[in-house]
């Protein structure tokens, strides 16, 4: 059985423009729904007063409202910044690489008069497949 070229041609073409439909009707859903891709890092932790200086968040010490907290490279690149809401949390959601890896790291602009009392969180490694980082914290002592 024979088939005339254009048949081919057009059958082809069908099928390309339904598979371009359909994934731009993907793309439109994820963004009028608001659902982020699977492929995203979550970095998040909290800034709060060590109001005592023991490095560890006792009963009734608060979190920071509106502290800068920086996500840098390993290079201390800028990559992205964010401010503490009024618990002191923060959090960068951010695109995975495509392939591969890449590590940054999280941290926090001290204001005049504040001293931090815990090292900085540890470096993050976020692979292609994304994930969740969360209790990426900070200590702050108020100095006067």
């Amino acid at each position: 059985m024979n088939r005339p070229r254009n048949s081919y041609r057009r059958s082809s073409a069908v099928i390309f423009l339904v598979l371009l439909v359909m994934s731009f009707g993907v793309m439109f859903l994820m963004t009028s729904t608001g659902a982020t891709p699977v492929t995203t890092a979550t970095i998040s932790g909290q800034i709060f007063q060590d109001t005592n200086g023991n490095k560890v968040k006792d009963a009734g010490e608060a979190g920071l409202s509106g502290w800068s907290v920086q996500l840098m490279d390993t290079n201390n690149t800028l990559l992205d910044t964010r401010t503490t809401d009024g618990a002191g949390n923060y959090s960068f959601i951010e695109p995975a690489p495509p392939v591969g890896s890449v590590t940054v790291r999280v941290r926090e602009v001290l204001p005049a008069g504040w001293t931090q009392t815990t090292n900085n969180p540890a470096d993050i490694t976020v692979s292609s497949s994304g994930g969740t980082f969360s209790g990426r914290d900070f200590c702050d002592f108020k100095l006067f």
